[in-house]
């Protein structure tokens, strides 16, 4: 039996000052032990099926939970060397020179955000 849930919202951008609510995308039951790399697997596995359904995924967010911080760690290149320069969607960003305090690759495929808190 699971003991906890993951829920999995999307929320479509708009150009119109409109707020879009988000949806429920998936939910499922787990047993809590799992790590970065299943994180990352299975953003990559949602990315892959929202793209040949014609969705670009921008980025993926979530709360303070480690192994999810870990999993943005490693997916944004903080520390360390995930390449996405092979793939011909990712993103390109100019970082400024002087901004040697932000600890990310110029290439990427997706976006992270840590929320400051979740009600779910």
């Amino acid at each position: 039996m699971a003991k906890s849930q993951v829920a999995h919202l999307i929320q479509p951008l708009s150009y119109s000052l409109e707020n879009i609510s988000p949806y429920l995308l998936a939910k499922y039951g787990t047993n809590n032990k799992f790590k970065a790399p299943y994180v990352i697997s299975r953003w990559g596995y949602i990315y892959r099926q929202c793209k040949a359904k014609g969705v670009r995924i921008i980025g993926y967010s979530k709360d303070s939970n480690s192994r999810y911080l870990n999993a943005m760690r490693r997916s944004l290149g903080v520390f360390g060397d995930f390449v996405y320069n092979k793939r011909p969607d990712y993103y390109e960003i100019n970082i400024p020179n002087t901004w040697n305090w932000l600890l990310v690759q110029s290439k990427q495929l997706f976006i992270c955000m840590q929320e400051p808190h979740a009600y779910l």
